[in-house]
């Protein structure tokens, strides 16, 4: 295998980086996304302004991507690829018809579980309020779960992912 690192990006919250892996004439992207705020796996962060969907403003009055912004745009950004077929060959898994895939989106953290999870969910929660789909917290977790135990740790990573979407739902629509 053959591993380099391409496109990257810091920001206040973290940084995000394209991935390619070589293997032979099969290559696959994935962007690994990284939230360096969170230092503590037992608990969740400190605020929830650096994981919202909205462009804010930094200390050089530059507008910067919050952590599920710059995850939406990775995710929106990997499907459009998938489905132009540009797309090549999955050394990771997830191909797609005729052995294509789009580029990958990572989260991780040392036990790929409590942040990575925490991330996982409030992006896939958001999306769901974003689409206007029936939100079931419970049932939403309970899915994921299925696919990987542990996923959400503890009640702190709960509790900030209920208080996210309430402030995300009180910034973006009328209640």
């Amino acid at each position: 295998f053959q591993v380099t690192c391409g496109t990257s990006s810091r920001t206040v919250w973290g940084a995000s980086v394209l991935v390619r892996v070589r293997s032979g004439a099969r290559v696959r992207d994935l962007w690994h996304v990284h939230y360096s705020l969170w230092h503590n796996a037992n608990s969740a962060p400190d605020s929830h302004a650096h994981f919202l969907y909205s462009l804010r403003k930094n200390i050089n009055s530059r507008k910067t991507k919050t952590f599920l912004s710059e995850v939406n745009s990775l995710r929106l950004a990997c499907e459009a690829e998938a489905g132009s077929g540009r797309g090549v060959g999955g050394v990771l898994g997830g191909a797609g018809a005729g052995g294509c895939a789009g580029a990958a989106l990572v989260f991780c953290c040392e036990h790929g579980a409590g942040r990575s999870g925490t991330a996982l969910a409030a992006d896939l929660l958001h999306d769901i309020l974003d689409n206007n789909q029936e939100l079931d917290i419970p049932r939403t977790i309970s899915m994921l779960h299925q696919q990987r135990a542990n996923l959400i740790q503890n009640v702190h990573q709960y509790k900030f992912l209920h208080q996210l979407l309430l402030h995300y739902l009180k910034q973006s629509r009328l209640i």
